[in-house]
Order: C-alpha cells, then sequence, then structure tokens
C-alpha cells in the first residue's frame, strides 16, 4: 500500500547494504540464538511473502533458516533489514499482533538504538490523523475541524503544553469515531494543499495500547492512500505497519501492508 523508499534505502545502506549487495545471504538456524528470533522467523514469512524459508522439519524438532536474494528495491531492502536484525540483533526486534505482546516501554527504546518494529494492527484498530504537512508548505492540526461537530470535549487546545491534557483531548475523540468523518478531513486538505508530505496518526492497538504513526509520503502519493485506505480499510480489515521506533513509544513508518 504504501512503502517510504527513501527511509528504507537510507537505512539499508547504513546497516546491512555491504554484506547483502552481491550475493544472495543464507543465514543459518545458529544464527537465529533465541526462540523469539526463530519463532519471529516464521512471523515474517506472513509479512514479505517473497522470502525464502529455508526450514529444516525433523523429528526432534523444527529449525529455521532463512535465504535473502539482493535486491535493489525498497521491499527487498527492508526484508533484508527484518531478517538482519533477527540474526544479529534480535532484541531490537518487536513484534505486536493482537494481544500477544506489550509496547515496548520507555526505558527499553531509550537503551537501544533503531529497533524495529513489525504490528499486525486488526481489524476495528483506530488510525486518528492528528497532523500533516502538505506539498504547498502548509501544516495542518485535525482536531478542530473533526471536533466541530461533537459536543462535551471542551475547547480544542490551541497549543499542547501538557502532554497527559493532549493524550486525554485525542482519547475523548477516538472514542467518539462512529460520530467523526478522519477521512473526509485528510481528502479535504489535499484537496486544497496537495499531496502529503507526511502525516501522524495515533493508533489504538488490540488490548488498549496506544502509539504514534508517522507516516512519511514525500509528495508520492494521493489522499486515498492516507484517507480511505489506512484510515478506512484500516478499521475494516486491518494492516501491517513495519517502522522503526522512537522515543515517547511512536514509529516512523517504514512501509504499510493491506491485508
Amino acid at each position: 500500500m504504501l512503502i517510504d523508499g527513501q527511509q528504507v534505502s537510507s537505512f539499508y545502506d547504513a546497516v546491512v547494504g555491504p554484506a547483502f549487495r552481491s550475493h544472495c545471504i543464507r543465514i543459518p538456524p545458529e544464527d537465529l540464538r533465541i526462540q523469539q528470533s526463530r519463532d519471529a522467523a516464521m512471523e515474517i514469512t506472513s509479512l514479505f511473502p517473497w522470502l525464502i524459508d529455508d526450514t529444516d522439519g525433523e523429528a526432534s524438532g523444527r529449525k529455521h533458516g532463512i535465504i535473502v536474494r539482493p535486491d535493489g528495491s525498497p521491499a527487498r531492502q527492508l526484508t533484508s533489514l527484518g531478517l538482519h536484525y533477527l540474526a544479529r540483533h534480535p532484541d531490537r526486534v518487536f513484534f505486536h499482533a493482537g494481544t500477544k505482546l506489550q509496547l515496548l516501554t520507555h526505558d527499553v527504546t531509550g537503551r537501544f538504538p533503531r529497533i524495529i518494529a513489525f504490528i499486525d494492527a486488526g481489524k476495528w484498530t483506530k488510525f486518528l490523523p492528528l497532523a500533516a504537512e502538505f506539498q504547498d508548505g502548509r501544516t495542518v492540526t485535525f482536531g478542530r475541524q473533526l471536533a466541530q461537530e461533537l459536543k462535551g470535549g471542551g475547547a480544542y487546545p490551541e497549543t499542547f503544553k501538557d502532554a497527559r491534557a493532549r493524550d486525554q483531548w485525542v482519547g475523548w475523540l477516538a472514542a467518539r469515531w462512529d460520530e467523526i468523518q478522519p477521512e473526509s478531513v485528510i481528502e479535504a486538505a489535499v484537496h486544497a494543499s496537495g499531496r502529503p508530505r507526511w502525516v501522524t496518526y495515533r493508533a489504538w492497538l488490540d488490548g488498549g495500547d496506544k502509539v504514534d504513526l508517522t507516516v512519511a509520503g514525500h509528495e508520492q502519493y494521493d489522499a486515498a492512500v492516507f484517507a480511505s485506505n489506512l484510515v478506512q480499510r484500516g478499521y475494516e480489515q486491518g494492516l501491517r505497519i513495519v517502522g522503526t521506533v522512537k522515543s515517547g513509544l511512536a514509529i516512523n513508518v517504514m512501509a504499510i501492508y493491506e491485508k
């Protein structure tokens, strides 16, 4: 649905580019050092269908190895990044699928650089747009527009000096999801100002976890990707998201896949 090729390529070149540039690389089972990594190897294949899963099934148990073929496309580069982290830095790979795992704590995000997150957002996940920058250079916050038809939430805070007050107000808005039209405000802003450079969302995952997502389109994607595909289809069908974790339990999105 969307891939941030600029972010993926720069990350790939900095981390694993030289190792994967010219040869097929096999990550043997012994390099998947912990059980979490071995389980994650199987999870990743569902996110990246072109990945080769070299699985050796034995009566004594299953051991997993993975083969990566070199490719210059952002999609393949993202696969190589995920597998490099899986084999070499399993403590920096975070999965969230349903209610199986909890979001990373502030302590963990501060201790490790460049954690990669794979999030399987289920049906009924709310992706509430918070702000965006557009092709004409205009930056828009969506809260006032989304709340203009609602009553009881108090005045829209022009400045968010108090993080707790901000979270409470955004949560109040999300609780009235059926009464707001987040796709419409994005589409109207795109019509007025051109394609988005980036859009930030607050997402409520299964189990009540919430995370902020920054989705950079670099003026390459139309309104439908950020509105009907991400917000509406994400709510009705769910999405798979890959990104890097930053402090504050927020994610710079590298790719979004439809289910």
